[in-house]
């Protein structure tokens, strides 16, 4: 009786130890998913906002069954209130400038987390900045996994406002403005040896 015992409780260990594994395996991969796959290798360029949001129109709706639309109560802005917008820089002030461009730029992935990388700079006319344009050559190679790629600007003269948020409230200079441009990312994943291959860049 006592080895039948033994038996039968070394398979429902077996068992337990089965469900455990599958289990952890289950965790371990839930853990290298990506929150949100539309991110992944994708250039993000529209993180400056060039308009200024300062009207809030009722969203029309198409009204349901037994459901009456109701037009939204929020208030309409002051337009007083409203930021003008800075004026274009002229021909000379454009002549004056000189934008990044980068044929093929190559950063190797060496962690995971945020990256940082110093990719030139740019010079705007009277600071005004118009926008950035990129490709991720190899973004679909399956070697890394990275999110939210984007180009920073800072201003290389100490004082000025940062470059972000809504650049149409971003009070301009009298001459050419220059800034030193940054690469940023954050790496999900990666093989050793792979890199982001960046190409066609420009920053005006």
């Amino acid at each position: 009786m006592s080895t039948r015992i033994a038996a039968v409780l070394f398979v429902v260990s077996i068992v337990l130890s089965g469900c455990a594994s599958e289990s952890a395996a289950q965790t371990a991969g839930e853990a290298d998913r990506v929150p949100d796959p539309s991110l992944i290798n994708v250039p993000n360029t529209h993180w400056i906002n060039r308009e200024v949001q300062c009207t809030t129109p009722d969203v029309e709706a198409t009204p349901s069954h037994d459901v009456v639309f109701q037009p939204s109560s929020t208030p309409q802005p002051d337009p007083a209130a409203c930021p003008t917008p800075q004026p274009t820089p002229g021909v000379a002030a454009v002549a004056a400038a000189q934008p990044l461009r980068i044929a093929r730029l190559s950063v190797p992935l060496t962690q995971r987390g945020p990256v940082t990388q110093a990719i030139g700079q740019v010079v705007l006319p009277n600071g005004y900045y118009t926008g950035t344009s990129f490709d991720i050559l190899n973004a679909g190679d399956g070697t890394y996994q990275v999110y939210n790629v984007h180009v920073e600007l800072v201003p290389a003269a100490a004082g000025r406002p940062p470059m972000a948020g809504s650049v149409a409230t971003r009070p301009l200079t009298d001459g050419p403005e220059t800034f030193n441009a940054y690469l940023v990312f954050d790496v999900r994943s990666f093989q050793p040896g792979t890199a982001l291959v960046v190409g066609n860049l420009l920053v005006h």
